[in-house]
């Protein structure tokens, strides 16, 4: 191997300076190539694995399953996105949205109330959540790592306040048709973190 190394060291020395520049650009791209189509690659070779180990693989039911369990990671996906490219992380995720889903069941129609409110509210103070948490770690300076973690904590800690230790009924029946419904056969919450996808791949 070293001798193979040395040999190529000593041919890629005898090239001119261009000749190894545009050799260095070339090899870049081939290895972003594989940077970028690693994850989809192995998606195929998961996927194969799945359809010979399971015969009910390739099943309708299993693809609309599929859709139900993939919808709200591909939302989270496109939010969490923007905040990777800039080099930072957030660890609140979790806590905000276990916080949202708890406080929009408690204030939507449920087995213990009859209000028929909540959806924009509960957006409105998530969005707030996240406002204050980007301006604590710009004005203060303190890492995303840490600031996200302890308000994602925070947020958990206040959702379990919502419902007490005990998990609410949601009877509302707007929640029920975006989370049961489906349109020729593909759910609702599908068509609409796909549309969120197509929104946050433009944007």
């Amino acid at each position: 191997d070293n001798i193979m190394k040395n040999k190529w060291e000593e041919s890629l020395a005898a090239l001119s300076v261009g000749q190894q520049f545009a050799y260095k650009v070339k090899d870049d791209a081939r290895k972003d190539k594989i940077r970028r189509y690693a994850p989809l690659i192995l998606l195929v070779i998961m996927t194969m694995i799945g359809a010979v180990s399971q015969k009910d693989f390739f099943t309708w039911g299993n693809v609309v399953n599929i859709m139900y369990q993939m919808s709200i990671p591909l939302v989270i996906s496109v939010g969490l996105t923007y905040v990777l490219l800039l080099g930072s992380i957030d660890l609140s995720i979790e806590g905000v949205m276990g916080f949202a889903g708890s406080f929009v069941a408690f204030l939507v129609v449920n087995n213990s109330n009859s209000n028929d409110f909540g959806i924009l509210f509960v957006i409105l103070i998530s969005t707030f959540i996240g406002a204050i948490t980007g301006i604590i770690h710009v004005k203060a300076r303190i890492a995303t790592f840490i600031v996200t973690y302890a308000v994602g904590s925070i947020m958990t800690g206040v959702a379990v306040l919502v419902y007490q230790g005990t998990p609410i009924q949601v009877k509302d029946e707007l929640f029920v048709v975006l989370s049961q419904g489906k349109f020729i056969g593909i759910p609702y919450i599908t068509i609409i973190a796909f549309a969120i996808f197509i929104i946050g791949a433009l944007i």
